[in-house]
Formats: C-alpha cells, sequence, structure tokens
C-alpha cells in the first residue's frame, strides 16, 4: 500500500483537519490514481481503510507512548511525595528533549484523529443503515466510556478513553 499527501505536483499539503476530511472524500469518490492511496485488499473492511489516516495515527501513538514511558517507569505520584527522578546529565538532557518535542503535541493530534475517525464511521452507518445508524454508533461510544472508564480506575490514571466518548458523545 502507498500513501502519501502529495497531489498532482501541487506539493505536499499541510495535514490539518480541513485536509484530513478532504482526503477522506477524496478516497471515498475511488481518486487513487492521484498518489492518495492505492488500496488492492480483498476484504471490504480493510478496502475502507485510509493509509494516511493510519499512518499519522500510529505516529501519534507513538509520540503518546515516547511521552507516557517515564511513568511506565516508576510510580505516577513519586514527584508529589518530593522524590526526584532524572537528576543525572543525560537524564536530564533527555527529559528535556522529550519535553521540548513531544508533550503537549501528541495528545491533541490523536484526539482530532479519533473524532475524524469516529467522524467517518458513523458517515459509513448512515450510508449503509440511517435508521440504526445513531443507535448503533452510540452503543459503541458507550461501551467505549465503560472500557476508558475501568481501564482509568484499575490499570492506569492516565487512560483518557472515557474522556473521548464523553466529549465525542455531545456533537450527536
Amino acid at each position: 500500500m502507498k500513501a502519501s499527501l502529495k497531489r498532482g505536483g501541487c506539493g505536499t499539503r499541510k495535514l490539518t483537519s480541513c485536509a484530513i476530511v478532504q482526503i477522506y472524500e477524496e478516497f471515498r469518490k475511488g481518486r487513487s490514481e492521484e498518489g492518495l492511496c492505492e488500496c488492492t485488499h480483498s476484504s471490504d473492511s480493510n478496502a475502507e481503510r485510509i493509509p494516511t489516516l493510519d499512518a499519522v495515527r500510529g505516529f501519534a501513538l507513538l509520540g503518546i507512548f515516547i511521552m507516557n514511558m517515564q511513568s511506565f517507569s516508576g510510580s505516577l505520584f513519586a514527584r508529589y511525595g518530593g522524590v526526584t527522578r532524572n537528576t543525572a546529565g543525560w537524564d536530564f538532557a533527555a527529559e528535556t528533549v522529550r519535553n521540548v518535542l513531544f508533550a503537549g503535541k501528541f495528545n491533541s493530534m490523536l484526539s482530532m484523529l479519533f473524532a475524524v475517525g469516529f467522524t467517518i464511521q458513523l458517515t459509513r452507518f448512515l450510508e449503509r443503515e440511517p435508521q440504526r445508524a445513531t443507535t448503533l454508533h452510540l452503543r459503541r461510544i458507550f461501551w467505549l466510556f465503560i472500557f476508558g472508564a475501568l481501564h482509568a480506575c484499575v490499570l492506569w490514571v492516565g487512560d483518557v478513553l472515557h474522556i473521548y466518548a464523553i466529549s465525542y458523545s455531545r456533537y450527536i
């Protein structure tokens, strides 16, 4: 599979929410000859995937993983008890680079991609089964909230899936 943001010699598009929606619209119209995507899958579910969105989503997840690596290595509450980590030279430099390059940038990117993905999903539901689309979509958001809340309460306090479910359900 090949995915690119280039379009017919016009250069590279800036990846904004408008560009993502435009890429999706061109994908739906089947304009794969313009270099947006070349899907040759036999499965219907894979043929509907948008490789550009998947690639950007993976990049955002990598950034969030890099930001959360420090909290995976110890207690989230250690810094509130006066315990300081990463005081050595290389540790401090690595933390500074991480904070400058990754802090706050990838959470917003993943949030935007989450909303775009759910909007595309709702659009496809509305095209296939308009009578059941909203009910089915709200059911998925409900289960996203349940899994996110359980994960946040039991496994990791930094989980945001339940927040995504609450914020997205307002717009339906």
